[in-house]
């Protein structure tokens, strides 16, 4: 028989363990990692978000925390998940296995940096398509949240990460997992190139009015569903990080080939 029960706007469904307590706690332990394995892998928990506590998970799934327990130790073990500072635990947003030689090519050469994030924004053009379609009515009310804030708010780096954490959100109503996790290797390995080479993105107020304006578009174009509108927006938000991260004011050659070294 299948239950589910509701943690944190996300729904675990679950087959009810045999009462008779003839499942051994190992069995139990392998059931729950591969339900959480399973919402992971659906996108439902996305690279980077951090799961329900021990004693949320262990009700929601009927089954005793150090079941609950058990099972995260697998799924950190396979390099799914990792503890959090002071308590809880991640879904991880990267794949070490995959970053390291390609971040080392990103910062060998600026081109590099630049095919990657020409290649992100493609990734994003099809993820749109696939949010305009399973994207919620409680996604809505998260984009029209942060949007409002985006408005209110009076400093551009304050602006910066709410346009990040809008189109953050925006990209996991797609749905996918695989995207989620690609891009999180992506993101990462751009980030570490920004950092090594020392590149700060400088916001004016006309970039601060542009990014209100296009998250305003790119939300109205969700509600109304209109994939190539959204894609158009997706583009444009992409394009103008890109200018601003690449610029020649930020980003020089000497500085880049400094991280390099």
């Amino acid at each position: 028989m299948t239950a589910q029960k509701a943690i944190d706007g996300t729904t675990m469904r679950y087959r009810n363990g045999n009462s008779s307590g003839q499942y051994h706690s190992k069995s139990v332990s392998e059931r729950v990692a591969k339900e959480l394995k399973r919402h992971i892998a659906s996108g439902e928990f996305a690279p980077g978000d951090r799961l329900p506590g021990e004693r949320q998970l262990s009700e929601a799934l009927n089954v005793s925390r150090v079941s609950v327990r058990a099972a995260l130790q697998k799924l950190k073990a396979q390099g799914l998940v990792s503890a959090v500072q002071g308590g809880g635990t991640r879904v991880i947003a990267k794949a070490p296995q995959l970053d390291s030689p390609l971040a080392g090519l990103v910062l060998e050469n600026q081109e590099n940096l630049q095919d990657l994030v020409n290649l992100r924004t493609v990734m994003l053009r099809w993820a749109a398509d696939k949010a305009v379609i399973n994207h919620t009515s409680t996604d809505i009310v998260l984009l029209d949240d942060i949007l409002q804030k985006m408005r209110a708010s009076s400093k551009a780096s304050e602006v910066s990460m709410l346009d990040l954490k809008f189109y953050a959100i925006l990209f996991k109503t797609s749905g996918s997992a695989v995207f989620l996790h690609l891009t999180g290797v992506i993101d990462d390995i751009i980030m570490t190139a920004m950092f090594e080479a020392d590149i700060q993105q400088r916001f004016a107020d006309d970039d601060c009015n542009f990014f209100v304006q296009c998250a305003e578009r790119a939300l109205n174009a969700l509600k109304t569903r209109q994939a190539p509108a959204l894609r158009a927006c997706i583009e444009e938000n992409s394009n103008r990080r890109e200018t601003l991260m690449l610029s020649e004011q930020s980003m020089d050659d000497q500085s880049y080939q400094h991280a390099a070294e």
